[in-house]
Protein backbone atom coordinates (compact mmCIF):
# COMPACT_ATOMS: atom_id res chain seq x y z
CA UNK A 1 0.00 0.00 0.00
CA UNK A 2 1.61 3.28 -1.15
CA UNK A 3 1.41 6.18 1.29
CA UNK A 4 -0.15 9.26 -0.28
CA UNK A 5 1.78 11.50 2.09
CA UNK A 6 5.41 10.35 1.58
CA UNK A 7 5.21 7.74 -1.20
CA UNK A 8 6.59 4.83 0.86
CA UNK A 9 5.37 1.33 -0.05
CA UNK A 10 3.80 -0.43 2.96
CA UNK A 11 2.44 -3.89 3.59
CA UNK A 12 -1.24 -4.18 2.67
CA UNK A 13 -2.04 -5.16 6.26
CA UNK A 14 -0.64 -1.92 7.68
CA UNK A 15 -2.99 0.85 8.74
CA UNK A 16 -0.34 3.53 9.22
CA UNK A 17 2.73 4.37 7.14
CA UNK A 18 5.96 3.00 8.60
CA UNK A 19 7.86 6.20 7.71
CA UNK A 20 5.59 9.20 8.33
CA UNK A 21 2.78 7.51 10.33
CA UNK A 22 0.08 8.90 8.01
CA UNK A 23 -3.12 6.83 7.77
CA UNK A 24 -3.04 4.58 4.72
CA UNK A 25 -5.98 4.29 2.30
CA UNK A 26 -8.91 2.26 3.61
CA UNK A 27 -10.07 -1.00 2.04
CA UNK A 28 -12.42 0.92 -0.20
CA UNK A 29 -9.59 3.16 -1.42
CA UNK A 30 -6.75 0.66 -1.70
CA UNK A 31 -8.25 -2.84 -1.48
CA UNK A 32 -6.47 -3.42 1.84
CA UNK A 33 -7.97 -5.12 4.86
CA UNK A 34 -9.09 -2.61 7.42
CA UNK A 35 -7.61 -3.28 10.85
CA UNK A 36 -10.20 -3.32 13.59
CA UNK A 37 -9.07 -1.19 16.52
CA UNK A 38 -8.19 -3.07 19.70
CA UNK A 39 -10.57 -2.76 22.61
CA UNK A 40 -7.62 -2.16 24.92
CA UNK A 41 -4.96 -0.25 23.01
CA UNK A 42 -5.10 1.74 19.78
CA UNK A 43 -2.90 4.49 18.35
CA UNK A 44 -3.12 7.97 19.85
CA UNK A 45 -4.69 9.33 16.70
CA UNK A 46 -6.15 7.92 13.50
CA UNK A 47 -4.36 10.64 11.54
CA UNK A 48 -0.74 11.59 11.01
CA UNK A 49 0.91 13.50 13.85
CA UNK A 50 0.74 17.24 13.03
CA UNK A 51 1.44 20.23 15.23
CA UNK A 52 -2.26 20.99 15.55
CA UNK A 53 -3.14 17.52 16.90
CA UNK A 54 -4.89 17.79 20.24
CA UNK A 55 -5.22 14.68 22.40
CA UNK A 56 -8.13 14.44 24.80
CA UNK A 57 -8.61 18.19 24.47
CA UNK A 58 -5.49 18.72 26.61
CA UNK A 59 -2.22 17.83 24.89
CA UNK A 60 -0.87 19.38 21.69
CA UNK A 61 1.54 17.02 19.92
CA UNK A 62 4.72 18.79 18.83
CA UNK A 63 6.89 16.08 17.25
CA UNK A 64 8.16 12.51 17.50
CA UNK A 65 10.87 12.00 20.13
CA UNK A 66 11.70 8.45 19.14
CA UNK A 67 10.54 5.07 17.93
CA UNK A 68 11.17 1.72 19.57
CA UNK A 69 10.12 -1.90 19.40
CA UNK A 70 6.62 -1.16 20.67
CA UNK A 71 5.82 2.20 19.16
CA UNK A 72 6.41 5.94 19.31
CA UNK A 73 7.07 8.52 21.98
CA UNK A 74 5.82 12.02 21.22
CA UNK A 75 6.77 15.36 22.67
CA UNK A 76 3.60 17.19 23.61
CA UNK A 77 2.52 20.29 25.50
CA UNK A 78 -0.34 20.56 27.94
CA UNK A 79 -2.49 23.26 26.38
CA UNK A 80 -3.58 24.89 29.64
CA UNK A 81 -0.26 25.00 31.53
CA UNK A 82 2.25 24.87 28.68
CA UNK A 83 4.04 22.01 30.47
CA UNK A 84 6.07 19.71 28.22
CA UNK A 85 5.33 15.98 28.51
CA UNK A 86 6.21 12.77 26.68
CA UNK A 87 3.37 10.59 25.43
CA UNK A 88 3.93 6.92 24.66
CA UNK A 89 1.73 4.94 22.31
CA UNK A 90 1.83 1.65 20.42
CA UNK A 91 2.76 1.64 16.75
CA UNK A 92 -0.25 1.03 14.52
CA UNK A 93 1.06 -2.30 13.22
CA UNK A 94 1.39 -3.66 16.77
CA UNK A 95 -1.95 -2.76 18.29
CA UNK A 96 -3.28 -6.31 17.98
CA UNK A 97 -0.16 -7.97 19.44
CA UNK A 98 -1.06 -9.44 22.84
CA UNK A 99 2.50 -9.33 24.21
CA UNK A 100 3.04 -5.73 23.09
CA UNK A 101 -0.19 -4.61 24.75
CA UNK A 102 0.72 -6.49 27.93
CA UNK A 103 4.18 -4.89 28.02
CA UNK A 104 2.69 -1.43 27.46
CA UNK A 105 0.19 -1.90 30.25
CA UNK A 106 2.82 -3.41 32.56
CA UNK A 107 5.10 -0.41 32.10
CA UNK A 108 2.25 1.90 33.06
CA UNK A 109 1.35 -0.21 36.09
CA UNK A 110 4.94 -0.61 37.35
CA UNK A 111 6.04 2.99 36.91
CA UNK A 112 2.83 4.41 38.37
CA UNK A 113 3.73 2.58 41.62
CA UNK A 114 7.10 4.32 41.78
CA UNK A 115 7.97 7.84 42.84
CA UNK A 116 11.69 8.57 42.85
CA UNK A 117 13.91 11.34 41.42
CA UNK A 118 15.88 8.78 39.40
CA UNK A 119 12.87 7.09 37.78
CA UNK A 120 10.96 8.70 34.91
CA UNK A 121 7.62 9.79 36.38
CA UNK A 122 4.25 8.69 35.02
CA UNK A 123 1.73 11.53 35.23
CA UNK A 124 -1.34 9.65 34.07
CA UNK A 125 -2.66 6.72 32.10
CA UNK A 126 -5.39 8.25 29.98
CA UNK A 127 -7.88 7.21 27.33
CA UNK A 128 -9.75 8.86 24.50
CA UNK A 129 -12.39 7.03 22.44
CA UNK A 130 -10.83 3.60 23.08
CA UNK A 131 -7.34 5.10 22.66
CA UNK A 132 -5.04 4.53 25.63
CA UNK A 133 -1.67 6.14 26.22
CA UNK A 134 0.88 6.91 28.91
CA UNK A 135 1.62 10.55 29.74
CA UNK A 136 5.05 10.79 31.34
CA UNK A 137 7.80 13.16 32.32
CA UNK A 138 9.67 14.74 29.43
CA UNK A 139 13.44 14.45 29.94
CA UNK A 140 15.55 16.94 28.03
CA UNK A 141 18.76 14.98 27.66
CA UNK A 142 20.45 11.95 26.13
CA UNK A 143 20.48 8.21 26.79
CA UNK A 144 23.52 6.69 28.47
CA UNK A 145 24.62 4.91 25.28
CA UNK A 146 24.45 8.24 23.41
CA UNK A 147 26.51 9.90 26.14
CA UNK A 148 29.13 7.13 25.94
CA UNK A 149 29.55 7.79 22.22
CA UNK A 150 29.87 11.56 22.73
CA UNK A 151 32.87 11.59 25.07
CA UNK A 152 34.91 9.42 27.47
CA UNK A 153 33.65 9.77 31.03
CA UNK A 154 35.89 10.43 34.00
CA UNK A 155 35.76 7.93 36.86
CA UNK A 156 33.97 10.38 39.16
CA UNK A 157 31.29 11.01 36.51
CA UNK A 158 30.85 7.25 36.03
CA UNK A 159 30.41 6.73 39.76
CA UNK A 160 27.94 9.61 40.02
CA UNK A 161 25.83 8.12 37.22
CA UNK A 162 26.09 4.63 38.73
CA UNK A 163 25.01 5.85 42.18
CA UNK A 164 21.91 7.49 40.75
CA UNK A 165 20.96 4.30 38.89
CA UNK A 166 21.50 2.38 42.12
CA UNK A 167 19.26 4.79 44.07
CA UNK A 168 16.46 4.36 41.53
CA UNK A 169 16.77 0.58 41.63
CA UNK A 170 16.76 0.52 45.44
CA UNK A 171 13.40 2.30 45.25
CA UNK A 172 12.03 -0.11 42.61
CA UNK A 173 13.15 -3.23 44.48
CA UNK A 174 11.69 -1.86 47.70
CA UNK A 175 8.33 -2.02 45.90
CA UNK A 176 9.10 -5.61 44.79
CA UNK A 177 9.49 -4.45 41.17
CA UNK A 178 12.39 -5.88 39.16
CA UNK A 179 13.18 -4.12 35.89
CA UNK A 180 14.60 -6.97 33.74
CA UNK A 181 15.73 -4.66 30.92
CA UNK A 182 18.39 -2.43 32.43
CA UNK A 183 20.64 -1.16 29.63
CA UNK A 184 22.22 2.15 28.55
CA UNK A 185 19.32 2.82 26.16
CA UNK A 186 16.91 2.80 29.12
CA UNK A 187 18.94 5.28 31.17
CA UNK A 188 18.65 9.00 30.42
CA UNK A 189 20.78 11.85 31.71
CA UNK A 190 19.28 15.33 31.53
CA UNK A 191 21.19 18.59 31.03
CA UNK A 192 21.71 19.00 34.78
CA UNK A 193 23.25 15.53 35.12
CA UNK A 194 20.17 13.93 36.70
CA UNK A 195 19.75 10.24 35.82
CA UNK A 196 16.34 8.78 34.99
CA UNK A 197 15.54 5.08 34.58
CA UNK A 198 13.06 4.35 31.78
CA UNK A 199 10.97 1.51 30.36
CA UNK A 200 9.60 -0.89 32.94
CA UNK A 201 7.80 -2.79 30.16
CA UNK A 202 9.33 -6.14 31.20
CA UNK A 203 9.05 -5.49 34.92
CA UNK A 204 7.89 -8.24 37.23
CA UNK A 205 6.26 -7.80 40.61
CA UNK A 206 7.84 -10.19 43.07
CA UNK A 207 10.06 -10.32 46.19
CA UNK A 208 13.78 -9.61 45.83
CA UNK A 209 14.74 -13.27 46.27
CA UNK A 210 12.88 -16.42 45.33
CA UNK A 211 14.88 -19.04 47.23
CA UNK A 212 14.64 -22.75 46.50
CA UNK A 213 12.72 -22.25 43.26
CA UNK A 214 14.38 -24.32 40.57
CA UNK A 215 11.49 -24.27 38.14
CA UNK A 216 11.57 -22.16 35.02
CA UNK A 217 9.68 -18.91 34.82
CA UNK A 218 5.92 -19.37 35.00
CA UNK A 219 3.74 -18.58 32.03
CA UNK A 220 2.49 -15.01 32.13
CA UNK A 221 0.86 -12.45 29.92
CA UNK A 222 4.29 -11.50 28.60
CA UNK A 223 5.98 -14.81 27.94
CA UNK A 224 5.58 -18.54 27.74
CA UNK A 225 7.51 -21.01 29.84
CA UNK A 226 11.24 -20.81 29.08
CA UNK A 227 10.92 -17.90 26.64
CA UNK A 228 13.76 -15.38 27.04
CA UNK A 229 12.64 -11.76 27.33
CA UNK A 230 14.94 -8.74 27.43
CA UNK A 231 17.96 -7.28 25.64
CA UNK A 232 20.48 -10.05 25.00
CA UNK A 233 23.71 -8.13 25.65
CA UNK A 234 22.60 -7.09 29.16
CA UNK A 235 20.88 -10.26 30.38
CA UNK A 236 21.87 -12.16 33.49
CA UNK A 237 22.85 -15.84 33.10
CA UNK A 238 19.59 -16.96 34.70
CA UNK A 239 17.62 -14.64 32.40
CA UNK A 240 19.46 -16.03 29.37
CA UNK A 241 18.52 -19.56 30.48
CA UNK A 242 14.84 -18.67 31.00
CA UNK A 243 14.95 -19.39 34.73
CA UNK A 244 12.86 -17.86 37.49
CA UNK A 245 14.18 -14.37 38.25
CA UNK A 246 14.66 -12.01 41.16
CA UNK A 247 16.32 -8.65 41.84
CA UNK A 248 19.82 -10.05 41.43
CA UNK A 249 19.17 -10.27 37.69
CA UNK A 250 19.00 -6.46 37.64
CA UNK A 251 22.30 -6.38 39.57
CA UNK A 252 24.02 -8.40 36.83
CA UNK A 253 22.62 -6.08 34.13
CA UNK A 254 23.86 -3.10 36.15
CA UNK A 255 27.29 -4.75 36.32
CA UNK A 256 27.38 -5.06 32.54
CA UNK A 257 26.58 -1.34 32.19
CA UNK A 258 29.24 -0.41 34.76
CA UNK A 259 31.83 -2.54 32.96
CA UNK A 260 30.90 -0.84 29.70
CA UNK A 261 31.29 2.62 31.22
CA UNK A 262 34.74 1.75 32.61
CA UNK A 263 36.13 -0.30 29.71
CA UNK A 264 34.33 1.30 26.77
CA UNK A 265 32.91 -1.99 25.50
CA UNK A 266 30.38 -4.65 26.40
CA UNK A 267 32.17 -7.68 27.93
CA UNK A 268 29.92 -10.32 26.35
CA UNK A 269 28.54 -9.01 23.09
CA UNK A 270 29.22 -10.83 19.82
CA UNK A 271 27.82 -10.52 16.32
CA UNK A 272 25.70 -13.62 16.87
CA UNK A 273 23.20 -13.51 19.72
CA UNK A 274 23.77 -17.20 20.47
CA UNK A 275 27.46 -16.51 21.11
CA UNK A 276 26.57 -13.50 23.28
CA UNK A 277 24.29 -15.73 25.35
CA UNK A 278 27.05 -18.34 25.64
CA UNK A 279 29.48 -15.64 26.83
CA UNK A 280 27.02 -14.40 29.45
CA UNK A 281 26.60 -17.90 30.86
CA UNK A 282 30.24 -19.08 30.64
CA UNK A 283 32.77 -16.29 29.94
CA UNK A 284 34.70 -14.88 32.90
CA UNK A 285 35.67 -11.22 32.50
CA UNK A 286 38.51 -9.03 33.67
CA UNK A 287 38.89 -5.27 33.60
CA UNK A 288 42.02 -3.52 32.37
CA UNK A 289 44.74 -3.01 35.03
CA UNK A 290 44.26 0.76 34.84
CA UNK A 291 40.84 0.55 36.50
CA UNK A 292 41.07 1.07 40.29
CA UNK A 293 41.01 -2.29 42.13
CA UNK A 294 38.00 -1.20 44.20
CA UNK A 295 35.96 -0.65 41.01
CA UNK A 296 37.17 -3.96 39.59
CA UNK A 297 35.94 -5.65 42.76
CA UNK A 298 32.49 -4.04 42.46
CA UNK A 299 32.10 -5.03 38.81
CA UNK A 300 33.39 -8.54 39.46
CA UNK A 301 30.95 -9.14 42.30
CA UNK A 302 28.00 -7.76 40.29
CA UNK A 303 28.87 -10.07 37.38
CA UNK A 304 29.18 -13.36 39.26
CA UNK A 305 27.57 -16.15 37.25
CA UNK A 306 26.13 -17.70 40.39
CA UNK A 307 23.61 -15.17 41.69
CA UNK A 308 24.14 -16.45 45.20
CA UNK A 309 27.68 -15.02 45.02
CA UNK A 310 26.57 -11.63 43.67
CA UNK A 311 25.61 -8.58 45.68
CA UNK A 312 22.38 -9.46 47.43
CA UNK A 313 20.89 -6.00 46.80
CA UNK A 314 21.66 -2.55 45.43
CA UNK A 315 22.21 -1.13 48.92
CA UNK A 316 25.43 -3.12 49.17
CA UNK A 317 26.57 -1.75 45.82
CA UNK A 318 25.79 1.79 46.96
CA UNK A 319 27.98 1.37 50.04
CA UNK A 320 30.94 0.19 47.96
CA UNK A 321 30.51 2.85 45.26
CA UNK A 322 30.21 5.61 47.85
CA UNK A 323 33.46 4.44 49.44
CA UNK A 324 35.26 4.64 46.11
CA UNK A 325 33.90 8.12 45.46
CA UNK A 326 34.98 9.25 48.92
CA UNK A 327 38.50 7.98 48.25
CA UNK A 328 38.64 10.06 45.05
CA UNK A 329 37.68 13.18 46.95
Amino acid sequence: MVCKNCGMANDVKERFCGRCRAELPSAAEGNAKKVKPSRDITPISSRNIFLENIINGRFKVINVLGRGGMGEIYLAEEVKSGKKVAIKSIRGSQILDRNVRARFQREAEATSRLSHPNICAIYEIAAENDHEYIVMQHIDGVTLDQLEKMKPLALKAIIDIALQIVDGMISAHAKNIIHLDLKPGNIMIDKSGKVKILDFGLAEFRPRKTANRKNRRPESDLSEIGVVMGTVAYMSPEQAEGQDLDGRSDIFSFGVMLYELLAGENPFVDRANIVTLYNIIHKEIKLAPGIPPAMQKIVGKALRKNRGCRYSDFKEIKTDLAAVRASLA
